[in-house]
């Protein structure tokens, strides 16, 4: 067969002086990693951002809007692989968890409820990114099958989320208790064991998914000890009165836990961490959320005389003293955009309450109660899926409580002029929940 001669390719360049053939060589780019913590307009164009906060320098020479990603979002993978989050996992991620879990909940639940219990509907759920904000991305998971306290509480809280989207959620209301008793039993053991940067992460991660649990309240719910508003709100009555020992405020108690646990792990919330851009997002460059608030400088003057009339911290008990911190808080968080970005410094507050407020909340103090009732105002404006069930029912009580029950309103001279402008906030922050 004969052989034709090669002719080499040859391209005809158009430019407006005329046509050139000759091409312009090809530079191969030098190797560089990929930063994805710049703003999205930068990441958008490609070019290099240099990060400023709240308008890094690029954004602000051209006016374009300058967004970060939340928290939440940073620990997603990027867009080139993103389209394995909305695919559900393969079927051998079924067949572990169910290993990892079926012993457990042989243990706890009985073997009906273990061989019932949805894995894949909940795994291939808590794949959407819809039930904490945190799709179940591949360090995600590996970081629960390493834990099992981790893997039961993020299917709970995936049997919680899917109960509100169907007809019949029973089912799913039976997995989420024996998933969350699953969970607890296997996290108490945990604690005592010797930290590490691995079981930090699933400690603190798991502590926050039960505590998105005990806040969730549905009509379902009363069962578990939550009274609704229209029947015998908790606020009415009197905890020392009750038998079973149970206040209504378990939910908030289990909360303050995580302030001793953040504690107890703080030498792993360093850039090694699976938690440090949550760690990042819980606070600002000013570090607002992480100082002190007792010189209540942001608050306005009827909530400083909420406190004390003076505003002097040497006038104060020790009730009052408890008081100061968190109401510095509330007001610094009522400043903030109700913006899924802002979710993280929203909760701050909890970290800041004392065992001392919580016996204030159990003897009805009035003040303790307002405060808890705007903070569940403020959490409802911000709108997470677990929140509105309880801001609805429990800050319409509260209300009720102290308008009714103590007639806050209606008293005279300057503390009903105070506690007049207090209900008028009140008010207001519900007036703008997102229920």
């Amino acid at each position: 067969m004969d052989s034709k001669p090669v002719t080499e390719a040859k391209f005809l360049v158009m430019a407006a002086k005329g046509p050139n053939p000759k091409v312009k060589e090809y530079k191969r780019r030098r190797h560089h990693s990929k930063n994805r913590l710049g703003c999205l307009s930068c990441r958008q164009k490609r070019v290099k951002c240099d990060q400023g906060k709240p308008i890094c320098a690029r954004c602000g020479r051209s006016g374009a809007p300058c967004r970060y990603e939340t928290a939440c979002s940073v620990l997603v993978p990027s867009s080139s692989s993103s389209a394995l989050l909305s695919k559900p996992l393969p079927e051998w991620s079924t067949t572990l968890a169910e290993s990892i879990l079926q012993p457990r909940l042989l243990r706890t639940a009985g073997r009906n409820t273990a061989r019932q219990l949805p894995i894949q509907a909940l795994l291939g759920h808590a794949t959407q990114g819809d039930v904490f904000g945190l799709p179940l991305t591949p360090t995600l998971w590996e970081l629960a099958c390493q834990h099992p306290h981790l893997l039961a509480s993020i299917l709970a809280v995936s049997a919680c989320r899917l109960r509100m989207t169907v007809p019949d959620g029973h089912p799913h209301r039976v997995a989420e208790c024996a998933l969350e008793a699953v969970a607890l039993g296997d996290f108490q053991p945990a604690l005592a064991a010797p930290l590490t940067q691995s079981r930090s992460d699933a400690l603190l991660l798991t502590s926050m998914l039960l505590n998105n649990l005990a806040f969730f309240v549905s009509g379902s719910d009363e069962g578990r000890g939550y009274p609704s508003v229209s029947s015998s709100p908790w606020c009415t009555n009197n905890p020392h009165n009750n038998s079973s020992g149970a206040t209504g405020l378990e939910w908030l108690a289990l909360s303050m836990g995580l302030r001793p646990l953040l504690a107890a792990t703080q030498a792993f919330h360093g850039a090694d961490s699976a938690l440090a851009p949550i760690f990042a997002a819980s606070d600002d460059e000013n570090k607002t959320f992480s100082r002190s608030h007792e010189d209540l400088g942001g608050a306005p003057a009827h909530w400083v005389r909420l406190v004390c009339s003076s505003g002097s911290s040497t006038t104060l008990g020790s009730k009052e003293r408890c008081l100061r911190e968190p109401l510095g808080t509330l007001a610094a968080t009522r400043t903030l955009p109700p913006v899924v970005e802002n979710g993280l410094k929203y909760v701050q507050l909890v970290g800041k309450l004392e065992p001392a407020f919580m016996e204030m909340l159990c003897d009805r103090d009035e003040r303790a109660m307002w405060m808890l009732g705007y903070w569940l105002g403020l959490m409802g404006q911000l709108g997470p899926w677990w929140s509105s069930g309880r801001v609805r029912r429990d800050g319409a009580a509260i209300r009720t409580f102290l308008l009714e029950a103590k007639g806050v309103c209606g008293r005279g001279g300057e503390e009903g002029e105070m506690w007049r402008l207090l209900m008028r906030d009140y008010d207001f922050v519900y007036s703008t929940v997102l229920l």
